[in-house]
């Protein structure tokens, strides 16, 4: 398996897609989905949060290789779904399944509205988030809805978590409570902002199956192609004692956005 990629050894063992985030699990004592069921299960949880209906257009920012545009359009109805991705390798397997992507970061969002602006498990590699914020507000049609998930944390972070952040790819800096991360979404220009913990659900079931899933491919944590999965794995029990968590947020757009974004600045890495 030295050659195949993390998406690959992820899926290995269950249903062959294209999925990637870290999967909304069941207790450890329920029947468990496979990894395909679990990040199909968060991309649905995140639809339902904001609001999806029969006839939306769709922009979903960082989709990855696009599985959940399908999603939005066999499971939602929407009319369109359209993805931004900044990874060519993701673009490239998307074109592979036919699916047609717009290759970029937020300068390239489309200049046309939508109904519904969506990031599953990829907003915490956004930097900085208030441009990813002004975006999606830019990008909505009044009363449309925003909907993403986002690490957050309960307390001040220490040195040690600065630094297995950074080794993420997720600025640190970005990283703050619930309360802060609801307020700079109403400053972005939202309304009837909210918030769903989704810690043990999320962080928690991700840790338990990758342990599971090491053991079925016989990989150890420092595997080329494995150890990104495993490592982050690894860092949630200590992240979580010291107050990381997860989080769905939505929020809904009023009138034109309190000003543009830096899109110069904004990066999705």
């Amino acid at each position: 398996m030295a050659g195949i990629d993390l998406r690959a050894l992820l899926h290995h063992g269950g249903t062959a897609a294209d999925w990637q985030n870290l999967g909304l699990w069941p207790a450890p004592n329920e029947q468990q989905p496979d990894y395909a069921g679990a990040c199909r299960a968060l991309a649905m949880r995140v639809g339902e949060a904001a609001g999806m209906q029969r006839g939306d257009r769709v922009l979903s920012i960082a989709c990855g290789a696009g599985e959940e545009l399908d999603l939005w359009t066999s499971a939602f109805g929407a009319s369109e779904a359209i993805g931004l991705e900044p990874d060519a390798g993701a673009c490239a397997q998307a074109e592979r399944r036919g699916r047609t992507l717009i290759h970029g970061g937020l300068a390239q969002t489309p200049t046309t509205r939508f109904h519904r602006v969506i990031c599953v498990d990829a907003a915490y590699h956004i930097s900085p988030r208030r441009d990813f914020l002004q975006t999606a507000h830019r990008a909505l049609l009044p009363g449309g809805t925003l909907a993403f998930t986002d690490l957050i944390v309960d307390r001040p972070m220490g040195a040690a978590m600065r630094a297995a952040a950074r080794a993420c790819r997720i600025d640190p800096q970005e990283l703050v409570d619930t309360d802060t991360a609801m307020a700079r979404i109403s400053t972005a220009g939202f309304t009837d902002v909210r918030c769903e913990r989704l810690d043990e659900s999320v962080l928690d079931g991700f840790r338990h199956f990758a342990a599971l899933q090491s053991r079925r491919i016989g990989m150890g944590r420092w595997h080329s192609s494995w150890w990104p999965a495993a490592v982050t794995a690894r860092l949630v029990l200590p992240a979580r004692a010291r107050g990381l968590g997860y989080a769905l947020f939505s929020g809904r757009a009023t009138g034109p956005a309190p000003c543009q974004p830096s899109t110069a600045c904004a990066t999705l890495t």
